[in-house]
This record gives structure tokens, C-alpha cells and sequence, in this order.
């Protein structure tokens, strides 16, 4: 987990808009001028921590608290000593309203081990505390970048590469994350991407038990999953995708989405990324990667 040199609550666990402006409804145009109405309040928090709340000094005998890094949504999450390995780790504690978001994102982690996705070593609960134990990057998140202005071409092409493995490591897993946007992609300090934040993932089950809702973040959002969150699958996670790498070459959210304005290459390979209807995208995280290497390299 990033250490966040802002404590931007949104980069740790998704429940902000990446702008930090106020929930109200966004109206979204994309490809032939169409708008989706998304309405943020739909987007379910929990039983929030109070601001005086005092968290346990220890977890499970082993865990020491340090530093909190930032609150949103779902919880809190420190900095925190592991006093059997001598690590450094990142804990984030779960609010009691989001439990059940809890169990799907430690349902989701416990089957994922990329270089790109953030590693998580535990999932446990102390009375009725529920907490993830997770490697802790430094380093700024994708959106934290973005707030210094655009990213060129070439690195943006590149994250978006890594990230698109990362998604075809967890698609081939059955797990769709369905939250995909700048402040849930952490930068180490050498640059390498890592994708964050389960907590709105759906995990394809033979009995459907392990579906979730939720709608994602309205800005970043693929229009099927704008309508309906059950709709949401891989293509749209790359949708998302697509709409980040948006973010970083032009510095615009995509709410409007203008590529008149980009390289003929990027522009080709966006508009096919950033299609309406799903069957038009890109159908798989490894078709999307290939034309982003292509673009890469012309």
C-alpha cells in the first residue's frame, strides 16, 4: 500500500471522486455524443469510524498501528509494524457497515499474486474488527501523479500495458474489478504500477453467491455498468481502463470524451477502448495490451 504524501483518502480504498469535488449526479458524454446519468449517491458507504476513535495499538499480537494514512468509505488505513517479520505494512481496518464488501475484496486478493496488483499477506478479524494486511508501497498514486499535470505518451502507454496484465491476471481468475481509476493505481518509487481496491469486484461463481453490487466511480465508469452494475464484465474493467489512460495523456477526467486532439495512434486504439457497446471494445485485457504495444512502438 502507497504511502500518500496528502492522506487523499480516495487513493486507499476507491470511495472518493477523483477530483474531489461533491457527490451529485454527472452527466457523461462518450463516443457519438450519448450521456449517462450516474448518480453518486447510489454508492454505499459504511458505519464510519469517528474522528476520535482510538484503533487498537496491536492486531493480532503482531500488528502494531503506526501512522494513519487515510480514510474513506470502507475504512482506515495505517502504517504498521509487523513485529514477527520486521516489515513495514499497510492495515486497513473495515468499517463495520462494509463487511460484507470485506469478504468479497479478501474473496478476490486471496486469488490474485502479480507483480502489478498490490500483495496481500492476510485477511482476519480481532472481535468484531475486520482487517486486510498488505504490502506497503512508497511511492503516490496514480491520481496524486496526475495532479502535477498530464503524463507523457510513452510512460502512460506503459503503465496502462502493466495494468492490462494485472487485469488479464485477475480476469483469468474469474474476478472482475469493476472500480478501475487513477487513485486505485498506486506508483512505487521506481514506477512500477499496482493495482488496488477489490472492495466493488465480482467474483464469477457457478452459484452467483459472490456477485456484488456497486457502480464504480462515475467519471471512469463503462456505460453498461453506468446502467446496471450486474451488467459489468471484463471489457468493461477495461472501458475504465481505457479511460484512465485518457486521463493521463490529455490531464482531462473523462467525463467528455474528446480524441480529436490525440496522435493518430493513441487516437485509433482510445476509440476502440472507449466504445458504447461492449462487443465493439477491445474483447479481452491481452487484445487491449497488444494494441497499446503497437501504438508504443509507432
Amino acid at each position: 500500500m502507497v504511502l500518500p504524501p496528502d492522506n487523499t483518502p480516495e487513493s486507499l480504498d476507491g470511495q472518493g471522486t477523483s477530483d474531489g469535488e461533491p457527490d451529485r449526479p454527472v452527466e457523461k458524454s462518450v463516443g457519438d455524443g450519448k450521456t449517462i446519468g450516474i448518480d453518486p449517491s447510489t454508492e454505499s458507504g459504511g458505519e464510519a469510524f469517528a474522528e476520535d476513535w482510538t484503533p487498537p495499538e496491536m492486531l493480532a499480537d503482531r500488528y502494531r498501528l503506526e501512522d494513519e494514512l487515510g480514510r474513506g468509505g470502507m475504512g482506515v488505513v495505517y502504517r504498521a509494524h509487523d513485529t514477527q517479520r520486521k516489515r513495514t505494512v499497510a492495515v486497513k481496518l473495515i468499517f463495520g457497515g462494509t463487511v460484507a464488501r470485506f469478504q468479497t475484496e479478501a474473496e478476490a486478493i486471496a486469488q490474485l499474486d502479480h507483480p502489478n496488483i498490490v500483495h496481500v499477506y492476510e485477511f482476519n478479524q480481532q472481535d468484531d474488527l475486520y482487517y486486510i494486511v498488505m504490502s506497503f508501497i512508497q511511492g503516490e498514486s496514480l491520481s496524486q501523479r496526475l495532479d502535477q499535470g498530464t503524463i507523457p505518451t510513452e510512460e502512460a502507454l506503459r503503465i496502462t500495458i502493466s495494468l492490462c496484465d494485472a487485469l488479464s491476471h485477475a480476469h483469468g481468475k474469474g474476478i472482475i474489478h469493476r472500480d478501475i481509476k487513477p487513485s486505485n493505481v498506486l506508483l512505487s518509487k521506481e514506477g512500477v504500477p499496482k493495482l488496488v481496491d477489490f472492495g466493488l469486484a465480482r467474483i464469477d461463481s457457478d452459484d452467483g453467491q459472490l456477485t456484488r453490487g456497486g457502480l464504480g466511480t462515475p467519471a471512469y465508469v463503462a456505460p453498461e455498468q453506468a446502467r446496471d452494475g450486474t451488467l459489468a464484465d471484463a471489457r468493461s474493467d477495461l472501458w475504465s481502463l481505457a479511460a484512465s489512460l485518457y486521463h493521463m495523456v490529455t490531464g482531462r477526467i473523462p467525463r467528455v470524451i474528446r480524441l480529436d486532439d490525440l496522435a493518430t495512434s493513441i487516437h485509433k486504439v482510445l476509440g476502440k477502448a472507449l466504445e458504447d457497446v461492449p462487443d465493439s471494445r477491445y474483447q479481452t485485457a491481452d487484445d487491449f495490451r497488444d494494441a497499446l504495444k503497437v501504438a508504443l512502438d509507432s
